[in-house]
């Protein structure tokens, strides 16, 4: 519940609205093996099979254009006039969000589908090709470079980095972190990364269970 009440607070001002297709992507983080690979989308015009990713986004999906919010479901409806479930996990979509990641964690509570969704604005307007959009959903503080730019996350806080590089190819890549209460900097990532300008990266610095150390797990993000 915590990482999704933080995600909600990230991306409050939206975007313009954009002259293309409205499109999402889908994405399950912390995925439980039990959970089915294959949802059910209902943006309130349509019905649509995804697939949302693990380690990686789904393909991109069309959603209404008048479309005022996601609901997830498991199983296809008997038929196209069949009201949905009041209990399906839901999220508003709101009307300038031409472009936006759909991001899907675990909820067992929930007969109806198992998943709790937040929607995250990728409008190109605020969210460009080449730069990277950084969530540390840990309570621990994230420092360190990125190529050319410096990284400096608190606890539970996003960030966006522009181009690590000016240059399409890899780029040095230095991160650590500091546990709370902590004055010495841990290592956590000393390697090098590719950049591609034509792509945007989503990252995300997670923690395991039973695990110090967090995780980083990226995700490219190409359109044509």
């Amino acid at each position: 519940m915590r990482l999704l009440i933080f995600l909600t607070t990230l991306f409050v001002a939206l975007g313009h609205a954009e002259d293309k297709p409205r499109t999402c992507r889908a994405l399950f983080l912390a995925r439980p093996a039990n959970t089915p690979e294959k949802l059910f989308l209902h943006d309130g015009r349509q019905l649509l099979e995804i697939e949302p990713g693990s380690m990686s986004f789904s393909p991109i999906y069309p959603i209404a254009q008048d479309a005022t919010s996601i609901t997830i479901l498991t199983e296809r409806p008997a038929n196209s006039a069949a009201a949905l479930p009041q209990k399906a996990p839901s999220a508003s979509l709101p009307a300038d969000c031409q472009d936006f990641y759909l991001i899907l964690t675990s909820d067992p509570s929930n007969a109806i589908a198992p998943v709790r969704l937040q929607i995250i604005n990728a409008n190109s307007t605020q969210f460009r090709a080449g730069q990277m959009l950084w969530f540390n959903l840990t309570q621990h503080r994230i420092v360190g470079t990125v190529g050319e730019r410096t990284l400096k996350l608190a606890p539970m806080s996003r960030m966006v980095v522009d181009a690590p590089t000016n240059q399409n190819g890899d780029y040095p890549v230095s991160i650590g972190y500091f546990s709370a209460g902590q004055k010495v900097r841990e290592p956590l990532c000393e390697t090098r990364w590719i950049h591609d300008p034509r792509s945007r990266s989503v990252m995300f610095v997670m923690q395991e269970a039973g695990v110090i150390a967090p995780r980083i797990i990226g995700m490219p993000d190409f359109r044509e």
